[in-house]
């Protein structure tokens, strides 16, 4: 009889052991996730989602504050804007460097999915495309030197032209604020690009990207507007005056 006593109070210390080690694991995920994207705003957090324009996993965070700069905005002459008229639409903003080359920051907590390295219309660079939630996601284009990370990750030679892989298998986290690289931008106008993407948010009078419910044209944003008031304030100075009634970025007071 004690002998069946001990097996069954073995069992049971065994069984609680268990649970107890289940709900610690949770917690620590829970703890790790909410170290991550506790900086974010918004009222929805979901996990084990699919983002439906990247097919990658994500995270639902429908409102995102972006919280730091992605380059060093003294560095930039002028801002060529997203432009919102149909027939002549531009969905991220041409950013002029002034001289030389500027370092690319990650703007917010995010992942690079996928991208392109390509050697197209004589510019050799890399394409970066990053989720930052299911709904919410960036580009920064033409950049020319990345960091050894990021440059891994892609072939060692050049594709022709500028069609974007698929996911990586593996994404590459980044942390806001972190490096990237550096860009001397296009090798003509000296620029590179920088757009940002809500897939709740439609432009309804764009082209819709083929029939897709989500695409570059379809939910493209002012890149500018998820920026910190201080940012936004001076990339909306840089804009060039003649493009602003024809973009989604509006006017600021100066």
């Amino acid at each position: 009889m004690n002998k069946l006593k001990i097996i069954f109070l073995l069992i049971f210390l065994g069984i609680t052991a268990i649970g107890l080690s289940s709900y610690l694991m949770e917690n620590s995920s829970k703890r790790s996730f909410m170290s991550r994207y506790g900086n974010m705003s918004g009222k929805e957090l979901r996990t084990n989602e699919t983002n439906p324009y990247l097919q990658v996993p994500c995270v639902s965070m429908p409102k995102v504050q972006f919280n730091q700069d992605f380059t060093n905005a003294e560095m930039i002459s002028s801002v060529e804007p997203t432009i919102i008229t149909a027939g002549n639409s531009r969905h991220r903003a041409w950013l002029n460097i002034r001289t030389g080359k500027v370092p690319v920051y990650a703007p917010v907590d995010s992942e690079l999915v996928n991208g392109v390295y390509k050697n197209s219309r004589g510019a050799v660079d890399y394409d970066l495309h990053f989720q930052v939630s299911c709904e919410i996601w960036y580009l920064i284009n033409h950049v020319t030197e990345p960091v050894d990370k990021i440059k891994k990750a892609f072939p060692s030679v050049p594709q022709t032209d500028t069609r974007t892989k698929p996911p990586f298998a593996n994404s590459i986290k980044v942390k806001a604020g972190e490096l990237l690289g550096y860009t001397t931008g296009t090798p003509l106008a000296h620029n590179f690009d920088f757009g940002v993407f809500d897939l709740n948010h439609e432009n309804k009078d764009l082209p819709s990207d083929g029939g897709s419910k989500y695409g570059k044209e379809r939910n493209f944003i002012c890149p500018f507007d998820v920026l910190p008031p201080n940012l936004k304030k001076i990339y909306y100075s840089k804009i060039i005056e003649a493009e602003l009634p024809f973009s989604n970025c509006g006017y600021i007071s100066k």
